[in-house]
């Protein structure tokens, strides 16, 4: 698809931002817009350093106190779906292309993020293609998956994601083992 190679050669990542002298630096997600309120209200509200969280090694910026406590419940409810890279773009040409808050779909509950109008329709034409393009192991939990041998299927409301991919867990015991140690669990 042209508009994945011409994205290619364009965008950049967010420049990270330093926290504090000593401290990691991460890239700031969804370009400092509030996840909480795309998700809940589909609107583009600038958070502040002062409220951020770091998931998936991304800071997410909030408006409040209340928005980043919303998020840390369960950031995998409002973090964007290939950490913030196109669906259709990794689906279509095996590209990782950033997406821009401004092209959104929420679906089913899950943030997507597109670098144009262009994919966006093509993921709303046909959003079951592209919905799971993070999802790992199908949906099985790599905790039961490595700890007891079994093929488990996890819960979508159990979710965490790990380098841009997307575990689910039958339990939060499983999901707590894997927020532990996703190294141990984790596709490689």
């Amino acid at each position: 698809m042209k508009f994945c190679a011409l994205i290619l050669t364009g965008v950049l990542p967010a420049i990270a931002i330093a926290q504090g002298s000593g401290t990691e630096t991460h890239p700031t997600a969804l370009d400092g817009y509030c996840a909480v309120s795309i998700v809940k209200m589909d609107k583009l509200i600038k958070g502040s350093p002062a409220h951020s969280s770091v998931y998936d090694g991304k800071e997410y910026n909030f408006p409040s106190v209340e928005a980043k406590k919303m998020f840390d419940e369960n950031p995998a409810a409002f973090a964007p779906a290939l950490g913030g890279n196109c669906v259709v773009c990794k689906v279509d040409v095996k590209k990782d292309v950033p997406g821009k808050p401004e092209f959104r779909r929420v679906h089913n509950g899950r943030l997507y993020l597109f670098p144009s109008e262009e994919p966006l329709k093509t993921f709303i034409a046909n959003p079951e293609k592209y919905a799971d393009a993070d999802l790992a192991l199908s949906g099985i939990c790599p905790v039961c998956r490595v700890d007891a041998k079994k093929e488990v299927k996890g819960k979508a409301d159990l979710a965490w994601d790990y380098k841009a991919t997307r575990y689910l867990f039958p339990a939060k015991e499983q999901l707590d083992k894997f927020r532990k140690n996703p190294k141990r669990y984790a596709v490689k």
